[in-house]
């Protein structure tokens, strides 16, 4: 990870470009290296940052070690993920998140290969009440946005675009009752 926030609380990040090695990286299997890592944290702000090139996730946000513990109320707002291994953002749990003038493009190299993938890793890792507002999908090559498991609920997508995303089963994919 280049930035990791890690059981901490009230942090803010405000501008900046992070730039990956997955063209530098020296290994061929594996999905890790991280743009950003949240992990259970709270009141957390992120802004105005362009993640490139992770040889994983872009953003990833996810319950804390093996606990239950999931971020709580995480704002990102005006952030590029794009050309990132294998998802833009991956969102493993979480509780009040707020995506707002995103964009999540070009993710290509192992699957999912999402613009974002919402994936608790199992029932027990909810994600609930998160809103994806004026944020655009674009050029990913599998699905713009991805929602999987029965631990999901409370998921609004409003003034948002997807284009060019070229999983045949859609743009937007469910593999859940949300």
């Amino acid at each position: 990870q280049i930035l990791r926030i890690y059981d901490v609380q009230n942090i803010t990040v405000d501008g900046g470009n992070l730039i990956g090695e997955r063209y530098q990286h020296t290994g061929t299997t594996g999905e890790w290296g991280y743009g950003i890592s949240i992990q259970g944290s709270s009141n957390i702000k992120i802004s105005n940052v362009s993640i490139y090139d992770m040889f994983g996730d872009g953003i990833n946000l996810q319950a804390l070690d093996s606990s239950n513990v999931v971020p709580i109320n995480v704002i990102i707002d005006n952030c590029i993920c794009s050309n990132n291994r294998r998802q833009g953002m991956s969102i493993e749990g979480g509780d009040f998140l707020r995506f707002t003038n995103c964009i999540f493009e070009k993710t290509n190299g192992t699957a999912p290969t999402c613009g974002v993938d919402i994936e608790p890793w199992d029932n027990l890792n909810i994600v609930r009440d998160v809103v994806f507002d004026g944020c655009i999908f674009r050029d990913n090559a599998m699905a713009g946005l991805l929602i999987m498991r029965d631990s999901v609920s409370n998921i609004k997508v409003v003034n948002c675009t997807f284009s060019d995303n070229t999983d045949p089963e859609g743009q937007l994919k469910l593999y859940s009752n949300v």
